[in-house]
This record gives structure tokens, sequence and C-alpha cells, in this order.
């Protein structure tokens, strides 16, 4: 009894203490852009951009209030639904679909460079993170059994494949099996370790 009411009474103490508080505010936006957005970094309480369908690419640097758009020319059919922002004027951005790109630009949008490519008809990138300025990956569907995974060591100049782990390889005496997932049509591996 005497550790729930210490919990508590820690919790109510901390609460306040360790909690920020936010507010929501409504801004009304005019924009004429056709183009259903589904990714958004934010920066800080003023830079912001986004990034949708038919190739747009949205940044604010006043707290959304106003937006510049900008498409990545000859590049306005992809849906670019991963985007990674670390400052008003360097951006990293992704498609879904193949040919997957991962393009990035340091002049605020205005010109884009194109800093990964994977041309396999299955490449499909999910998103895109950052653990500092400096390395960062990107995730995306698996290709033959493998999950695509790309990173960079130096703000998304350049980027790596990573080898997928094979499941099996960290137990002894173990064998690899194939079998059909029921209903899919894709194959499934599994391991089975010791002895059948």
């Amino acid at each position: 009894m005497k550790k729930l009411v210490f919990l508590l009474l820690y919790l109510a103490a901390t609460s306040k203490s360790f909690g920020q508080e936010y507010k929501w505010q409504n801004i009304t936006v005019d924009i004429k852009i056709k183009s259903s957005f589904r990714a958004l970094s934010v920066v800080d309480d003023n830079v912001v951009w986004m990034s949708g369908s038919k190739g747009w690419i949205g940044r604010s640097r006043d707290g959304g209030k106003a937006w510049s758009f900008q498409q990545i020319k000859a590049f306005e059919g992809l849906d670019f639904r991963s985007i990674y922002a670390f400052d008003s004027l360097t951006a990293i951005v992704a498609n879904v679909g193949s040919p997957a790109h991962i393009f990035r630009t340091t002049d605020g949008g205005k010109t884009w460079r194109s800093v990964y490519q994977n041309d396999n008809k299955d490449a499909f990138i999910d998103g895109l993170d950052f653990w500092n300025n400096k390395k960062g990956m990107a995730y995306g569907d698996p290709i033959d059994g493998k999950m695509l995974l790309v990173s960079t060591q130096d703000e998304g100049l350049t980027w790596k494949e990573l080898p997928a782990p094979d499941p099996c390889s960290r137990r002894e005496e173990k064998s690899p099996q194939t079998s059909r997932a029921q209903g899919t049509g894709r194959q499934s591996h599994h391991c089975r370790w010791g002895s059948p």
C-alpha cells in the first residue's frame, strides 16, 4: 500500500513539472493544389514541410500560415508519402511505388537531386527517419522476401542498401523450410531448430 501511495504522489508531482502544455490552433489556409498530402515533417514552430500525390511538395516558414509548393521536374507523377526536413532549406523526400526514389534539396525545394533509385518492380518505400542530422534510414516493402532497408551516414547525400538478416542464422542445428502461406500464393520461410 505504501508503494502505491508513493507512486501516486510521485506521478502527481512530476506530471506538472515534466508535462508540456500544447494549445491547438486552427489555421485557415487557401491551398489551390490538387493533391492528397500524406507526409508531414515539422522542424520547429515555424518550419513545416509536407508532400503528397502528383509530385507536390509544400513548405511553410511561418508555422503553416503561408505555403510554397513545387514539383520535382520530370517526376510530377510520383506519390511522395515520406518526407524528412532538417531545416527550412534541407529536406529528403521518398516516393511509393516502382521505381523507388529518394530526392534531396538544400535550397528550399527549388532544385532536387536524386540520391537513391531502386528499379526493382517490387520496390516501395514506406518511410524515412533520422537519428540525428547525419544518420538515417529508409524502409520499405520486402523484395524477394527481404525487407528493403537503406541507410545514410551523411545527411542523405548517399544511401546504401543493407543486407536483410537471415532469420535462421541465430541458432545452431537449423534447417530452413519453405512452405506456401495459405491463401496468399506467397512463400513463407520458417526455421526449425533441432532434429525433426
